[in-house]
Formats: structure tokens, C-alpha cells, sequence
């Protein structure tokens, strides 16, 4: 254990015992020179069973001491000497551990994909179940409470990862996550009438009374029972980095919680029911409302807290529409800069135009694009044809080549406009079903009619030949 007292001494500015390491640093060579012996001797007298095991050894004598390098090395040689997908599972597992004991990000990240492929392969449900369990630490040590809390649910009754966590230590960081993931809806099916959680909650009274406060509203002890857990996640090797948010969300939990019951409330009576000053719970909300977490509003002269509905289809209805001004304005621009301002030489007219008395073929139409709409007019008409000083005469290359391409990105353009009106017009209208007329105050909503309709004439005039039927 020499590596770890270096480091824990590092770590917490402890006075180092010399003689202490020294004789922990010549347990560890005789340890390992005895374990390199088992090794080649296995090599040379022995099965791939027995070299197999002796590596195995060696590697658990690495990931005793946090060698991780050491460990990493023998474990590249063990991944080719395991016979098993469950044997391969299990050495994952072990590096699992090492890259939690090290913080290692990266390696968590690599071995938690390897391990996922191995139980695609053909792993058993035991080990199904502690992939679950060491996934869901991993998505907790990254800060993604929901993917952990969801992971951790389903592991609760198949739980068997004792080599990463004790079941009691499991239990109270499932319902961690869970208290700043799920809705009250899945709260009380999945984890206050689990027969699991209730069993551990009787040697757990702080979660218990933090989750019973929270679920049953008595939010003044919910503020008494916060501080409890709060130290307790300072003590967790897993959490210990995420308090501050962790404390933040559960905040802003309770504090959703009990606006959702009001239309308005005094800052007072939320003072009071949450057991704090009505300066300290001012300043908390106007951080919250501030950073967009909280739907309220604070009316400082009135103390008033008006709460705001959310409305999420209202929401994506005024960003599609946004968004979709901000394209059409940009290719707008686009077609300026794109737009042919001069007559298209005669050769090419010709190119363009079908037999006389017959619409153009489809080549053609895209082609179209590109010519300017009074001369466009007079070639659809068929009344104007140019003729050539010189017989068979044909466009070169170049000049075919830079049309095509032209009147082909005028054609996208061109639909997709026409794609994002029609878009905009039909959600107008299916949002104007559902909830009423909407204000004509609305800049963005009175829009949507207008592009739709420009961009339905403009298609008209581009291909007189085809029906366009527009409803607004």
C-alpha cells in the first residue's frame, strides 16, 4: 500500500514516515519478484490455465495498490489469455474499479463501452444486472442524475455489486437521484412503495425524512432535514464533487413544487412555509428566476411571486417560426447574390426550350430558375425564339456546366421555402384549431400567411404550366 499512503499523504499535507514506506515499498518487491516467479514457472511447466491464473494474481496485486499503469499492462495480456466472455467481464469490471479509485474519466469511458459489447456477446443476467450498477455510478460520477436514477431503479432488487458499494450505501444514493430526477408520479410508485427502499429507509432516518418531507410538503422540514444529507455527500468518494449542484436542484425541486399549487403568492407566506427570512428567500427566487429555472416572477413592491405556465407547444411553435424567418431571410439574401441580372446568350435560350407547342422537359424547368421572369415569360410563350448566325450551334461545356449548377441551387431555394411556409401555415393552423384565434399582435404568427403565399406565387410564376392550389 505504498502508493496509496504516498498519495493520501499528498493529498492531505500528512508529515511521511520514511521507515513506514520503505518497508511497505520491500513488502511490495518481494510480493511481486514472487508472483513473477509463479508466472514464468507457469509459462514454462504449466497449462494456459495455471499462466492465466498467475496473471490474474499479479493483476489483483496491482489493483491492490492503484498501480494503475502496472495493472493496465497485465490486464491488455489477460484480455488475450480469457478464455470467456464472463472471465473478460469480470477483468472489465476490476479496471471499472481501478479508473473509480483514480478518477479516471477516460478509462471509465472506454471500459464501460467494452463492457456493454461483451454483455451484447452473450453475458450472463448476474453480470447484466452489476453492469447496470457500475453504469449508473459511472453516469452519477458525470453529473447525469437521470440516466443514474433510472439505471439505479432497475437494480434494486437484483442488486449483487457488493465489490463496489455496500446495499444500504446503494439505497441512499439511488434515492439521491431520484429526488432530483423523477416527477412525484414516479416518486411514489418506484421508490416511497418499493418494499426494497422501505426495508433500507429504517437504517437510513435522514433520506427518510428528507424524502417523506418533500413528498408530503412540509417543506420546513424538508429545509431541517437538507443539511443531514448534505454532509453525508461530502463523505461520499462518488458525490463528493457534486454537492453545491446536487443542493442547487433539490432547491429548486422544492421550490417548483410549491409554486405549482398558486397562481400568485406572497413572498412572506413562502417565507414561512419554507421556515426561512423573507430577504434570504427574495434573494433565492430572483437567482432562480434569473437564470431561467424557476417560471415566476417577483413583484418586489407588491411581495408578490406570480408564477408563469409553461406552455412547451406555444414554446416550439414560436421557435420553429423563428427560426424559419431567419432562413427565408437568408436565402432571400442568397438569391440576390445568385440572381442573373443580364440575357442569357441565345445558344443556351435554345438549350433551355422544348419543341414549340410542347412544356418544357423537367431539366429544363430547374434551368429555368436562373433566367429572369420577362424573358423566362416569352420563352415559356414559345412566341420568341433566338436563332443561331452558325448551324448545329451548341453551348459549351463551361457554360452548360455553370447554368446547371445555378438554376439547381435556385430549385432547392426555391423548396425549401416552400417547405418551411407550408410547415409554418399547417402548424398555424393546427395551433389555431386547438387554442383559439391567435392576437394579431403576434409580428412572427401574421407572417406566416404572407411568405406562405409569396412563395406560392413565385411558383406559379416560375412554372405557369403546373397548378399550385394555396389555402391560407
Amino acid at each position: 500500500m505504498a502508493t496509496v499512503y504516498e498519495d493520501l499523504c499528498e493529498q492531505f499535507k500528512w508529515p511521511r514516515d520514511e521507515a513506514l514506506s520503505a518497508c511497505m515499498k520491500k513488502t511490495n518487491e518481494e510480493t511481486l519478484k514472487r508472483l513473477d516467479d509463479a508466472v514464468a514457472d507457469a509459462q514454462e511447466n504449466l497449462g494456459e490455465t495455471e499462466v492465466r491464473e498467475a496473471l490474474l494474481a499479479k493483476f489483483n496485486h496491482f489493483l491492490a495498490l492503484g498501480e494503475k499503469e502496472n495493472a493496465l499492462a497485465v490486464s491488455r495480456t489477460l484480455f488475450e489469455k480469457q478464455a470467456t466472455i464472463g472471465q473478460k467481464l469480470d477483468l472489465t469490471f476490476a479496471l471499472l474499479r481501478l479508473g473509480f479509485y483514480t478518477r479516471d474519466l477516460d478509462l471509465l469511458t472506454q471500459y464501460v463501452d467494452k463492457a456493454r459489447a461483451l454483455v451484447e456477446e452473450g453475458g450472463d443476467w448476474e453480470r447484466r444486472n452489476r453492469l447496470k450498477v457500475y453504469e449508473g455510478v459511472f453516469h452519477m460520477v458525470q453529473r447525469n442524475f437521470n440516466k443514474a436514477a433510472l439505471l439505479f431503479l432497475d437494480s434494486i432488487s437484483t442488486f449483487t455489486s457488493y465489490e463496489l458499494i455496500t446495499y444500504n450505501q446503494f439505497i441512499f444514493v439511488t434515492v439521491v437521484m431520484c429526488l432530483v430526477s423523477l416527477d412525484r408520479g414516479t416518486m411514489r410508485a418506484k421508490v416511497i412503495h418499493a418494499p426494497e427502499v422501505l426495508a433500507s429507509l429504517r437504517e437510513l432516518p435522514d433520506v427518510k425524512n428528507l424524502l417523506y418531507s418533500l413528498f408530503e410538503c412540509k417543506y420546513d422540514a424538508f429545509f431541517h432535514a437538507l443539511p443531514a444529507i448534505i454532509e453525508q455527500l461530502k463523505l461520499n468518494r462518488y458525490l463528493e464533487r457534486h454537492v453545491r449542484f446536487w443542493t442547487r436542484e433539490m432547491c429548486i425541486v422544492a421550490y417548483s413544487q410549491f409554486l405549482e399549487s398558486y397562481r400568485s403568492v406572497t413572498v412572506e407566506s413562502m417565507a414561512r412555509a419554507f421556515g426561512v427570512s423573507e430577504e434570504w428567500m427574495d434573494r433565492e427566487l430572483s437567482r432562480f428566476i434569473a437564470a431561467g429555472r424557476l417560471n415566476a416572477k417577483v413583484d418586489k413592491v407588491g411581495g408578490i411571486v406570480e408564477t408563469n405556465r409553461p406552455d412547451s407547444r406555444n414554446h416550439h411553435y414560436l421557435e420553429m417560426i423563428k427560426h424559419g424567418d431567419v432562413l427565408l431571410n437568408r436565402l432571400q439574401k442568397l438569391s440576390r447574390v445568385i440572381h442573373l441580372q443580364t440575357v442569357p446568350s441565345a445558344p443556351f435560350v435554345r438549350f433551355l426550350v422544348a419543341a414549340p407547342g410542347s412544356a418544357p422537359p423537367v431539366s429544363s424547368r430547374v434551368l429555368l430558375c436562373c433566367v429572369p421572369l420577362n424573358f423566362r415569360s416569352a420563352i415559356l410563350s414559345s412566341s420568341w425564339r433566338p436563332t443561331c448566325t452558325r448551324p448545329n450551334l451548341s453551348p459549351t461545356p463551361l457554360c452548360s456546366t455553370f447554368f446547371f449548377f445555378m438554376g439547381l441551387t435556385a430549385f432547392g431555394l426555391l423548396i425549401a421555402s416552400l417547405a418551411i411556409s407550408a410547415l409554418a401555415h399547417c402548424v398555424r393552423r393546427g395551433v389555431k384549431s386547438s387554442w383559439g384565434p391567435i392576437s394579431t399582435s403576434s409580428t412572427l404568427g401574421n407572417r406566416v400567411p404572407e411568405l406562405f403565399n409569396c412563395t406560392a406565387q413565385s411558383l406559379k410564376r416560375s412554372f405557369p404550366w403546373t397548378a399550385v392550389h394555396t389555402r391560407t
